[in-house]
């Protein structure tokens, strides 16, 4: 993974560390989690971190940077969040304390019920405007907000299964679905993207997942119930079983009841709301909401969808270190 390059050439390290794993893990994971992927190059050792096997003293100031911050706890506020407003098919940043959204660029084409997520440091949207597609979205330079790559999802045995959640363990993609050809995404798998199948299906806990993301070393779902009974919020890991940790009361006016689920902090967690005009924070704890913040900085008519965290914001997960 940290020798991971495609190319001959070492690229710029900037000044986070997910990206050197080339796994896409959020940068406020375990201290573990990094140490494993890192101990292979003789780096990271008996919970200590060893520069002299890093060439270049820029190298060892930002590793050792980028260490204190997983140390200390990296502020959630530094952290760069991405969504899509699919009314005018835009990829944003959010900035998720404040709610300000800043333009990166249009995706190119029509994009609806979207889940976000990032794989191998880049950023995967599904689409279910037409049929489910998985689409890898551009962030930087001049094609920032493109399309860049899609891939159809073709379902299981059942032929045309609708897609709920998309989220990535590591370089593993994950939905959740049915099987019926409703809405009600009620099922769970891996997705491959060779031949577009899901394989390992299996129930989610709940009757319908409307967003999920992946943090905390689990899966966190959303399930919009109905006005009596508001929504719930479903953990675990595959396989073992899902089970619901709580919820809170349904929003009639549609404004603050949480889609796609992403990481906020060590106790909440951040949703885009059903508008798709607020964000939504709810307790890890119950899944009952803690603080709504209105999204600005977009046209009056935008509707975000979607909403997944970079786990590194400058390196490229083409970043090699080489030892002395």
């Amino acid at each position: 993974m940290c020798s991971h390059s495609p190319s001959a050439k070492t690229r710029p390290l900037s000044t986070a560390l997910t990206d050197i794993v080339d796994e896409g893990f959020p940068l406020i994971e375990p201290v573990r989690t990094i140490c494993a992927a890192l101990r292979h190059r003789k780096i990271v050792s008996g919970g200590r971190l060893h520069l002299a096997g890093v060439r270049a003293t820029v190298f060892r100031r930002r590793i050792l940077a980028s260490w204190a911050l997983l140390a200390l706890g990296t502020p959630v506020s530094a952290q760069v969040y991405y969504s899509v407003d699919v009314t005018h098919d835009m990829v944003y940043k959010i900035n998720v304390t404040s709610g300000a959204a800043t333009a990166i660029g249009p995706l190119g084409q029509d994009f609806a019920r979207v889940d976000l997520t990032w794989m191998f440091g880049r950023l995967f949207a599904k689409n279910a405007l037409y049929s489910n597609t998985i689409n890898e979205i551009s962030v930087t330079g001049a094609n920032a907000g493109n399309v860049v790559q899609t891939w159809l999802v073709k379902g299981m045995m059942y032929g045309f299964d609708k897609i709920g959640g998309l989220a990535a363990a590591g370089s593993t993609p994950y939905v959740t679905y049915s099987n019926n050809g409703l809405w009600q995404a009620a099922y769970f798998g891996t997705w491959d993207f060779y031949t577009g199948w899901i394989f390992n299906d299996g129930p989610v806990g709940t009757p319908d997942s409307d967003g999920m993301g992946y943090f905390d070393n689990k899966f966190w779902i959303i399930d919009l119930v109905d006005e009596a009974n508001g929504y719930n919020v479903v953990s675990g890991m595959w396989p073992n079983a899902f089970s619901v940790i709580g919820g809170d009361l349904y929003d009639s006016n549609h404004f603050w009841n949480p889609t796609d689920i992403e990481d906020f902090s060590s106790t909440e967690m951040v949703a885009m709301g059903e508008s798709g005009q607020w964000l939504i924070r709810l307790s890890k704890a119950n899944g009952a909401r803690t603080a709504v913040i209105p999204i600005s900085g977009a046209p009056g008519d935008a509707k975000f969808e979607g909403i997944a965290r970079s786990p590194l914001e400058a390196i490229n997960h083409n970043i090699r270190l080489t030892p002395r």
